[in-house]
C-alpha cells in the first residue's frame, strides 16, 4: 500500500545523526518526533561521513548523500543539486540556509510545491560568507 503521508525533503544540512550543529539537530528532532506524520528525506555531505558509516536510513528519513561539501562555497552547489533533485519527489522543501535559494525564483516558474525556507537568523555574520557575497547575497557592507 502506497504512503499517503506528506513528503518532505530536508535540505542544507550535513546530515544525519545530527554531529554539526544547530540545523542537524532540529531535523533530528524533526525526523525523531515527526515520523509519523510525514516521510523525511534527508540530504547529507558524502564528504562528511565515511562511506562505511554511511546508511540509506536514520530512524525512517531516507538519507541522500552528495559527494559534496554542506559548507562553503560547495553549498551553494550541494544545495542546488537537492534542490532540483527533491522536486521529483517530494512535497514540501524545507531549506535550512540559504545557498540554494537563487534558484528558488526559476523553481517557482516550474511548481507549486511548498517550499520552506530557514536563514538561521544570522547567517550573514557567518565566516564562510566573504564580505562580497554577503553584500550581494545579503545586503551588508560587512
Amino acid at each position: 500500500m502506497k504512503s499517503t503521508k506528506q513528503k518532505i525533503a530536508i535540505i542544507g544540512t550535513v546530515g544525519l545523526p545530527a554531529n554539526y550543529g544547530g540545523f542537524e539537530t532540529l531535523t533530528e528532532h524533526l525526523v525523531k518526533n515527526l515520523d509519523f506524520k510525514y516521510d523525511f528525506t534527508v540530504y547529507c555531505s558524502g564528504k562528511k561521513y565515511k562511506k562505511e558509516d554511511r546508511k540509506p536510513y536514520y530512524r525512517n528519513a531516507k538519507l541522500k548523500y552528495l559527494p559534496l561539501e554542506a559548507n562553503g562555497i560547495q553549498s551553494i552547489f550541494y544545495d542546488t543539486i537537492s534542490i532540483i533533485h527533491a522536486l521529483f519527489f517530494a512535497d514540501v522543501l524545507l531549506i535550512l540556509g540559504v545557498a540554494g535559494a537563487w534558484i528558488l525564483p526559476f523553481v517557482k516558474f516550474f511548481t507549486n510545491k511548498k517550499i520552506i525556507i530557514s536563514i538561521d537568523g544570522i547567517e550573514w555574520k557567518r565566516d564562510k560568507w566573504n564580505v562580497l557575497l554577503k553584500h550581494i547575497c545579503f545586503g551588508q557592507k560587512s
